[in-house]
């Protein structure tokens, strides 16, 4: 289901919330994550494409603020966007996770009013 600008959003004030906690959870751990980023620097295990400049990685953002999948997604791609690949392509790919997510968030909410 794609979703219109101007149309109202399902779930995107709990998205922005969950943005705005990763947020600061990074700015309270910032300092740990580089010293640990430093210590534990392996391509396999930790490549830089899924790194900030801090050393805080992507699947640390995605499982402590429990996205599940679409949604840990879309921040992979977004997080991603300008270190691996097409830029354009994985903003593109966050955008259809998103979709995905507010689909399902819908889908919740009508069989809510059943």
């Amino acid at each position: 289901m794609a979703v219109l600008a101007d149309e109202p959003t399902p779930g995107l004030d709990e998205f922005k919330a969950k943005i705005q906690k990763v947020t600061d959870w990074y700015r309270d751990n910032k300092d740990i994550l580089i010293k640990a980023a430093e210590e534990n620097k392996e391509m396999v295990n930790h490549p830089d494409h899924y790194q900030g400049s801090g050393g805080m990685e992507v699947i640390d953002i995605i499982e402590n603020y429990d996205l599940g999948f679409s949604l840990g997604n879309a921040i992979k791609y977004i997080l991603r966007s300008n270190k691996k690949g097409s830029a354009k392509q994985d903003l593109k790919k966050a955008i259809w996770y998103i979709n995905r997510e507010i689909s399902n968030l819908v889908e919740e909410e009508d069989c809510e009013d059943v």
